[in-house]
């Protein structure tokens, strides 16, 4: 494509992704790096050999697959982009760089800045998600690459264009700037604008205040990964009927939703209606056709929250502390020998069972191990059966403050719960709009690599 049309493209691209974004997500807060990880120096030496550890961890633990539920890699991806956005330019080398972009698209984000410069001149007034950032990207790419000639030093224009685009990188949010730019941003500062040329951010930006909302979320090591819960995204638990669950499982299918659960509303609305069914009914209420196939979307989709729902005839489940890791995964690794009958005959395998069902009913998915999260309902279903047991209600449900108001928020100002995923196969106006923005966004994507 040529400079022009690649602008075009990308001015449109930016100002829909924004828009999108800042009309389903709202107001979404990253939170401060240093918050998290504590404040990292940018001593060349120092910072490739932390980087460098972060990003074997990143490789070593699968954390393409994990990033957004565990800790260890949370932490690993916002360390390497603490070093990457807050130290000056070449202090990371560009393999290093390029590594860290793999896992942009599966990890969450936090903001960091170059430390202020006294010295420079104030950086540019930008308008976040205007076509302006965009046109000054296309100009350094077409007329700025010259090394001979400067770079970004090279003409009034470049220098101009290579400001708007630093406090761009530095000032607006993560989804206004496009990934292409986010992505292209160090490389091309290394490549051609080795002189350090640099702006003075407003002093606001600099000034880290650790107690906001989204800092005090990050900083508390399993609040940032709570989910909301079921009954404020779709209404509350009905077990009269599988049919709305197969219903919703037929929508996952028909609609491909594997590949889109996390990006599609509608296919995220059918998931949550189908988990909080298999999570919150009876054993007995749930076909294990349903409960298998709801596993499938387990890794593709976010997940909500849904108490189980009691049963007088049966007792009350041990009580289990959702962040003991060691102990879920040990009592799933003993269960795996309780064959027969031995649930009702072993004091050990009901235990563990009870033990694991009840962290399946109270903990967060993220926070019991995957392997048991998918396999636990077959214990209930079959050798384990005379032993489930009732959880106490672990936690109140208040759909007006917290995730769950932001969430609920995605729903109400774009569908209707009741009527986005029609239960007569139909749609309605708000599910064919969600769709045709669904549409929309995936065919400029497309356009925009063709």
């Amino acid at each position: 494509l040529r400079p022009k049309a690649m602008a075009a493209r990308l001015a449109l691209l930016v100002a829909f992704g924004s828009a999108l974004a800042r009309f389903c997500v709202g107001q979404w807060e990253l939170p401060d790096c240093t918050c998290v990880v504590g404040r990292r120096g940018c001593e060349a030496a120092a910072a490739k050999e932390a980087v460098t550890r972060a990003l074997r961890y990143l490789r070593e633990n699968d954390c393409k697959r994990s990033c957004r539920r565990d800790l260890g890699c949370r932490d690993a991806f916002f360390e390497v982009q603490q070093h990457m956005d807050g130290c000056p330019a070449g202090t990371l080398a560009s393999d290093l760089e390029r590594e860290k972009y793999e896992y942009d698209v599966h990890c969450h984000h936090c903001k960091a800045a170059p430390p202020g410069n006294s010295s420079l001149s104030s950086c540019p007034n930008v308008d976040c998600g205007s076509e302006s950032i965009v046109e000054a990207w296309s100009n350094l790419k077409a007329n700025c690459e010259d090394q001979e000639a400067g770079g970004c030093l090279s003409s009034a224009q470049c220098e101009e264009d290579w400001l708007i685009v630093y406090a761009a990188m530095y000032t607006c949010e993560h989804f206004e700037v496009h990934r292409v730019i986010r992505r292209g941003f160090h490389e091309w500062q290394r490549a051609y604008c080795s002189s350090g040329l640099a702006c003075s951010l407003p002093q606001s930006l600099l000034e880290v205040d650790c107690s906001t909302d989204a800092n005090v979320e990050h900083q508390d090591p399993y609040s940032w990964i709570r989910e909301p819960d079921c009954a404020c995204l779709v209404g509350p638990l009905d077990c009269s009927s599988e049919r709305p669950a197969i219903q919703a499982l037929e929508f996952l299918r028909d609609n491909e939703c594997g590949s889109k659960c996390r990006y599609s509303l509608s296919c995220r609305e059918a998931f949550y209606h189908l988990e909080q069914f298999v999570d919150g009914c009876p054993v007995s209420a749930v076909s294990a056709n349903v409960a298998h196939e709801k596993h499938r979307y387990d890794d593709t989709c976010s997940h909500c929250w849904q108490q189980k729902d009691e049963q007088d005839s049966l007792e009350d489940c041990p009580a289990v502390d959702c962040r003991d890791e060691a102990r879920l995964s040990q009592a799933w690794s003993s269960l795996q020998s309780c064959m027969g009958d031995a649930c009702d005959t072993n004091p050990q395998c009901k235990q563990d069972f009870q033990v694991l069902s009840a962290a399946r009913a109270t903990c967060d998915h993220t926070q019991m191990p995957s392997v048991a999260s998918r396999g636990i309902h077959s214990w209930e279903e079959g050798p384990c059966y005379a032993q489930r047991c009732n959880t106490p209600l672990s936690r109140e449900v208040d759909c007006a403050t917290g995730i769950n108001a932001r969430y609920a928020g995605i729903f109400s100002r774009v569908s209707s719960p009741s009527t986005s995923m029609s239960t007569d196969g139909g749609s309605s106006a708000s599910g064919v709009a969600i769709a045709a923005v669904v549409l929309a966004c995936l065919s400029c994507t497309a356009w925009l690599v063709t």
